[in-house]
Order: C-alpha cells, then sequence, then structure tokens
C-alpha cells in the first residue's frame, strides 16, 4: 500500500512531503513504536497520515483547534502541549521538551516500550512549512 501512495506523489514534491514519506518509509524499516510529529498547523501530521504508517503517529502542537481537527485523520494522536512558546527559550530546548513530552505521553498510552525506535519529525526553524528534519530515537533516550 506503501509504494502504491508514493507512486501517486507529483514530482518534484515540497520538502515536507518529502519529508513525510521518509518517516513513514524509516517507520517500516525500523520498525518505530511511534512518529512523534511537531505541528503548528496540523499539516505535517496530516501529510503522514496520508502515507498510512503503521506506527501511531504522536502529533505535538499547542493550538487546541488543531489538536481537535488532528482527531480526523487516520491514526493521528493529538498531544496537546500546554506549556506557552516562550520568547527567550532556545528553539533547540524547545523542541526538546516537546519530544520528550511526547515520548512520555507515547508510554503512558503503552505505544510502545523502552529501547523502541521512534522517528521524530521536525522543521529547521520555527513556524509553518519549514518540516524537513528526521531523526530516530530510542524511547530510552528520554527518561
Amino acid at each position: 500500500m506503501f509504494e502504491e501512495l508514493t507512486r501517486e506523489v507529483e514530482l518534484p514534491s515540497s520538502p515536507s512531503l518529502t519529508t513525510a514519506i521518509a518517516a513513514v518509509e524509516a517507520s517500516y524499516k525500523c520498525l518505530a513504536g511511534a512518529i512523534i510529529v511537531l505541528t503548528k498547523t496540523g499539516r505535517s501530521a496530516h501529510q503522514l497520515s496520508r502515507f498510512r504508517p503503521l506506527a501511531p503517529i504522536l502529533a505535538v502542537t499547542r493550538n487546541i483547534k488543531v489538536a481537535r481537527q488532528l482527531h480526523l485523520h487516520r491514526g493521528c494522536f493529538p498531544c496537546l502541549f500546554s506549556e506557552p512558546e516562550k520568547p527567550d527559550r532556545v528553539w533547540s530546548e524547545d523542541i526538546d521538551k516537546r519530544v520528550k513530552f511526547a515520548v512520555m505521553t507515547g508510554k503512558n498510552r503503552r505505544f510502545f516500550e523502552e529501547d523502541t525506535p521512534i522517528i521524530v519529525v521536525t522543521g529547521w526553524r520555527m513556524g509553518p512549512g519549514s518540516t524537513n528534519n528526521m531523526r530516530i530515537i530510542s524511547s530510552s533516550d528520554y527518561n
């Protein structure tokens, strides 16, 4: 099914769509327990959902409206991060806090156990439309 869905993508595809395809493929290859995506508008989570990964998509957002809308996408589990954005905080620290929040949420919901690979999808800068970064972590990296 994944190959069929990726064949339908018009080329050239956007960086965020290419990242979504890569993340879903990586989740199949490493048997990831989850895909964590940090999203402001929900678009990145929607793009991941479009390719039907087996792993649940933990979509971290600060926007309650976006969190509600994410329930409509296949395999998406919204994680409402209630800590407000602080302009004086280093951006990478904010990303780490949100990823840790998602890992803890996934463990609490029993999506995965210790030492399970997890795909993390983020942007290279703040704001919508910049999703192009994927990494693979272990669930035990965030305790």
